[in-house]
């Protein structure tokens, strides 16, 4: 054994013929995640308006409030439909429904509200409408001491599924195709 110091040996490998093959595959995994990149954000964009189309539609605010956006490699559909006066949030009332029957007014103790409330202020008897929904619908300002709860037949984004999945799958068919198509 010597103890010389040793030479690093050093190894070429070239391709003769086949240069622009080669250079197609080094080129090729980024090619790839270009094109699903962009497939998920043409899959959330076909989602987002098939989603719309499938939500109840009694404003629109829900259809409106439903965006794709894209999140890393994926896309992320989300739906807000929030009331302006009493902001609630009702997309899960309008997927899976409310969990009572009929809905009456309660205190913030969970006790049924008095329906009339007479208190002097100043001299003077005030009543106050307390115990009421009050609501607009169909043109006429509604005053009822409780509402039948919305029950849906099924969940409205369970229906839009099945379309979505084959927007999925012709989009992912298409990428392919144009890997494919480059890879030659």
């Amino acid at each position: 054994m010597s103890h010389l110091p040793r030479r690093d040996e050093r190894f070429t490998a070239g391709t003769s013929g086949a240069g622009n093959r080669a250079n197609a595959a080094r080129n090729v995994s980024a090619a790839v995640t270009r094109s699903m990149a962009q497939s998920a954000r043409n899959v959330g964009s076909d989602a987002e308006l098939i989603y719309q189309e499938h939500a109840p539609r009694r404003t629109g605010r829900l259809a409106r409030g439903i965006k794709a956006r894209a999140v890393g490699d994926q896309v992320v559909v989300s739906a807000v439909a929030v009331d302006p006066k009493t902001q609630f949030d009702y997309v899960d009332v309008t997927r899976f429904g409310h969990r009572k029957a009929i809905i009456v007014p309660v205190t913030k103790r969970g006790r049924p509200r008095k329906t009339l409330t007479i208190a002097r202020v100043a001299g003077q008897f005030v009543s106050r409408s307390g115990g009421r929904l009050v609501f607009t619908s169909r043109g006429r300002l509604w005053r009822l001491f409780s509402v039948r709860g919305f029950r849906p037949t099924g969940d409205w984004t369970d229906r839009a599924t099945p379309e979505i999945q084959i927007a999925a799958d012709t989009e992912m068919a298409k990428t392919g195709n144009q890997i494919t198509a480059a890879w030659r």
